[in-house]
């Protein structure tokens, strides 16, 4: 029977205090240990639209303290998500074989809190596929690859870090806006986009006190562009 009322440092101490004895530490010690560390309840694993809540209105919202786990290619159709909530992931193994597909003129993913997306590729053929900011938050995107028909944007917070985040195949680029502490791009691309875009804006009025773009890469056709910073920055 799993133990459910020592806590973690107490199952801590007779695991690793001096003097124990051989063999005195048992399955049963080390399956109580992995419960009181591990909280399943916190992952949500993801393999079909019916996985996530209930769309109300269209709008899917997610659960705070909840990493939402991305198993394959899930289309949410005309959907959106919220992660508003706060203290939410999404995740999923590999932004080549992972993925969230809409079609909606809305940005596919809203927050206006902290909020980290790894390992996967996000499509939206209607419209953004993201919209996010609010003072003092945090963005985190790591190996994701974007293909969005509207401009991404995030807004205002504390700092927004893409590493290794590709803008592919769609037919915009980013917007940046408001006040930050650290804007950083890391290892980043923006490469074959259709018609005539901006890749990255940075819009009148931004004040970044750290804007950092490193490694990155802008490949351009006619008419696009790779940067745009307002004249009054």
């Amino acid at each position: 029977m799993v133990d459910t009322v020592r806590t973690t440092p107490e199952l801590l101490t007779p695991l690793f205090q001096d003097g124990q004895s051989k063999g005195a530490t048992t399955a049963q010690d080390m399956r109580d240990l992995v419960v009181s560390v591990k909280d399943p309840a916190a992952v949500v694993e993801i393999n079909a639209l019916a996985d996530f809540p209930t769309p109300v209105s269209g709008v899917i919202t997610l659960v705070t303290g909840k990493t939402y786990m991305i198993n394959g290619a899930i289309d949410i159709g005309v959907n959106r998500i919220d992660a508003s909530a706060g203290a939410i992931g999404i995740f999923g193994r590999s932004s080549e074989v992972i993925s969230l597909t809409t079609n909606n003129v809305a940005a596919m993913i809203t927050s206006d809190e902290t909020l980290t997306i790894m390992h996967c590729s996000l499509t939206n053929t209607g419209g953004p596929c993201f919209n996010l900011g609010a003072a003092g938050k945090f963005y985190r995107f790591d190996d994701i690859t974007l293909n969005s028909a509207g401009v991404d944007s995030i807004t205002n917070g504390i700092a927004a870090v893409f590493t290794n985040t590709r803008w592919s195949g769609g037919a915009a680029g980013v917007t940046i806006s408001g006040a930050w502490t650290a804007i950083l791009f890391r290892s980043c691309g923006f490469f074959s986009l259709t018609g005539t875009p901006t890749m990255m804006t940075m819009a009148s009025g931004t004040t970044p006190n750290i804007f950092n773009v490193d490694g990155t890469q802008f490949l351009t056709a006619a008419g696009q562009t790779g940067i745009d910073i307002d004249s009054a920055i």
